[in-house]
C-alpha cells in the first residue's frame, strides 16, 4: 500500500552494494546455478564489528522489504550486513517461476561455500572476528545447523525459528536436535502466535541448548513476526535492527 511504502521511505536507505559468489563446479551442478549473487550494505566504521550474513527465508528472498529494512536498520548503526541468495532463491532470480528450496545438506554446503569466501568477496567483509548469522526462518535452521556442525559464527540471530511445520507439532524434536551443539550466544525472535514454534514445545526445544538464549516473544506477531493490521513488513522488521545491535554490543 501507499501508506506501508511512505512508512518504508522514513528507514535509512543506502546502495546495497552486488556481489557475485562462484560456486566450485560439484555445487554448481547440484543447485543447477554456477554463482549466487548477494546484496552487500555498510560502509567501513569503527562500529561495524563483526560481519553480519544475513539469511532469507524459504518464501522471501534476500532483497524482500522485511530484509532490506533490517538491513538498512543495521547498517545505520554502523554494521556491515551481506544477504546471500540460497541456491534456489537464485533459480527463481533467474528463472522467473517459485521453487521449492534445495535439500538440507546442499543448502549447508553453500552456505559454508559462501562464509569460506567473505574475506574475498568484498574488503567490507574482510574481518578477524568470526561472522554473526542472521536468519529469517528456513535461514535462522540453516544457521544453526551450520553453527552446530562446527561453522565458526560470532552470534546467532533467529527471526522466527521454523520448529515445526504448521499442524505438524511432533516434529519439533527432530528440528531441535542440534541445539545442544550450539554453544555461542543466541537471540531469538519469535511471535507467540507463530504456527511454525508452539510456544510450550519452544521452550522445551530451547531447554536442550548449553546456556539460556535471549528470547524477545513478540505478542500477537505471526511466523512473519509481524501483526496484522499493525504498520508494514518493513516497519516491524527495521525496528528489529536497533535490539539486535544493542545485543550485538553487549556480547563484545
Amino acid at each position: 500500500s501507499n501508506e506501508a511504502g511512505a512508512r518504508e521511505s522514513k528507514l535509512p536507505r543506502r546502495m546495497a552494494i552486488e556481489l557475485q559468489l562462484d560456486l566450485p563446479a560439484p555445487l554448481a551442478r547440484a543447485c543447477g546455478v554456477a554463482e549466487l549473487s548477494a546484496l552487500l550494505d555498510g560502509a567501513r566504521s569503527p562500529r561495524a564489528g563483526a560481519p553480519i550474513v544475513l539469511l532469507h527465508g524459504s518464501g522471501t528472498d534476500c532483497d524482500h522489504g522485511s530484509l532490506r529494512a533490517l538491513a538498512a536498520g543495521l547498517a545505520a548503526r554502523g554494521r556491515i550486513v551481506l544477504r546471500p541468495r540460497l541456491p534456489f532463491a537464485e533459480r527463481i532470480r533467474r528463472e522467473g517461476r517459485r521453487r521449492p528450496p534445495d535439500p538440507l545438506p546442499r543448502l549447508l554446503e553453500a552456505l559454508h561455500t559462501l562464509l569460506a569466501g567473505l574475506p574475498g568477496l568484498h574488503p567490507l567483509l574482510a574481518s578477524d572476528s568470526a561472522p554473526v548469522l542472521i536468519g529469517r526462518s528456513l535461514g535462522a535452521r540453516v544457521a544453526s545447523l551450520a553453527v552446530a556442525a562446527g561453522q565458526p559464527a560470532g552470534g546467532l540471530v533467529w527471526l522466527g525459528f521454523p520448529l515445526h511445520p504448521p499442524g505438524q507439532p511432533q516434529r519439533w524434536e527432530e528440528r531441535s536436535a542440534h541445539f545442544p551443539q550450539l554453544k555461542l550466544p543466541l537471540l531469538v525472535f519469535q511471535g507467540d502466535r507463530d504456527g511454525h514454534a508452539r510456544l510450550d514445545l519452544l521452550r522445551q526445544a530451547l531447554a536442550r541448548l548449553p546456556g539460556p538464549p535471549d528470547l524477545r516473544l513478540l505478542p500477537g506477531a505471526d511466523h512473519g513476526l509481524s501483526k496484522p493490521r499493525d504498520g508494514s513488513d518493513a516497519e516491524t522488521w527495521g525496528g528489529l535492527s536497533a535490539p539486535i545491535d544493542a545485543w550485538l554490543r553487549s556480547q563484545a
